[in-house]
């Protein structure tokens, strides 16, 4: 009886840590924000700007320590700049106007998509089957998708995000795998 309490404890144990870091992680965050919100402001500078530096060297910190992903920390900086009354809200937003800037961040949630939903392991195959007797037909496939879809992604880094994950998907279905043990070696080169 005791073996079986005993065995569910061990989880709960390792649950606990990663919780444990989110949360130092995320207080070191706002203890740098606030730190540095109440510091001195240097010469040269103005309240405002201080304070807009505050706000974004902690959320640049918090992605650095993995308290949030890229995209929750710009968004709580961008907040926190106009609650604050550090900017005023059409100047905090206003690159979000630029249609270029949508355009690279719905490519990015489609290619994520593609990645979930095996889409692009399924395009991979195609081109595999089609182009796969070498790896230069397989590098001019890639070529000549970036080039068709050329006209409906003008950002390169929009087509960037597209072409991701079915290049990702080409590379490990031929072996290749970042988190591989054998291939580990090679990126510290």
């Amino acid at each position: 009886m005791s073996s079986s309490t005993s065995a569910p404890a061990a989880p709960a144990v390792s649950a606990v840590r990663p919780r444990r870091r989110a949360v130092v992680s995320r207080a070191a965050t706002f203890a740098l924000a606030l730190g540095l919100w109440f510091a001195p402001v240097p010469e040269g500078l103005t309240v405002q700007a201080w304070h807009l530096f505050a706000i974004f060297a902690s959320a640049i910190f918090s992605v650095i320590v993995a308290a949030f992903p890229l995209l929750t920390a710009a968004m709580l900086a961008a907040a926190a700049a106009v609650l604050t009354g550090t900017i005023a809200p059409a100047k905090a937003f206003a690159g979000f106007a630029n249609g270029s800037v949508l355009l690279v961040v719905v490519a990015f949630l489609v290619a994520s998509s593609v990645v979930k939903c095996g889409l692009g392991r399924r395009i991979s195959f195609l081109v595999v089957s089609a182009f796969g007797r070498s790896t230069l037909g397989l590098a001019y496939s890639i070529f000549l998708t970036d080039a068709a879809i050329a006209p409906a992604f003008p950002s390169n880094t929009a087509r960037s995000g597209v072409l991701f994950p079915i290049v990702l998907s080409l590379a490990q279905g031929a072996g290749s795998d970042p988190h591989d043990e054998e291939t580990a070696g090679w990126a510290a080169i």
